[in-house]
């Protein structure tokens, strides 16, 4: 099944930082609602060493069933707030592949990957990467 998995990944772009608005009246998430353009996080140019995905993480890549069925390929960039601890804090689409199940896909394996996080100055810090996540029929 992996074998039909093609997967490219790339670091890449950052966005800005900010704070999510807490509503009193509703009740209170586990974690405040966010995205990443929101979130407080050290810019790529600025690390001392760029974050790394864990190898073993690509097996949480699955290319879908109906989606193969159906002929669908194509590539879905994902952008992720890793936290200095290395997990993924984050994930949004960036750019769609044209399937919604085949982002699907995406998203919900890269929620599961693990990193070595991004040091400034021999500290972990809190860093955001692009992933490109090609799912190609062989």
């Amino acid at each position: 099944m992996l074998k039909s998995i093609s997967i490219v990944m790339l670091l890449a772009i950052l966005l800005g930082a900010g704070c999510a608005e807490e509503h009193q009246d509703s009740p209170q998430p586990l974690a405040p609602a966010m995205s990443i353009a929101e979130a407080d996080y050290v810019k790529n140019e600025m690390l001392s060493k760029m974050p790394a995905v864990d190898p073993a993480s690509y097996q949480y890549i699955v290319y879908p069933e109906a989606a193969k069925k159906d002929g669908l390929s194509g590539k879905t960039f994902v952008q992720v707030l890793v936290n200095p601890e290395g997990r993924v804090e984050l994930a949004e689409i960036a750019n769609g592949s044209g399937s919604e199940l085949l982002d699907q896909a995406a998203l919900e394996g890269v929620r599961q990957f693990t990193f070595t996080p991004g040091e400034k100055d021999g500290q972990a810090v809190a860093t955001v990467v692009m992933l490109p996540v090609a799912f190609k029929l062989n």
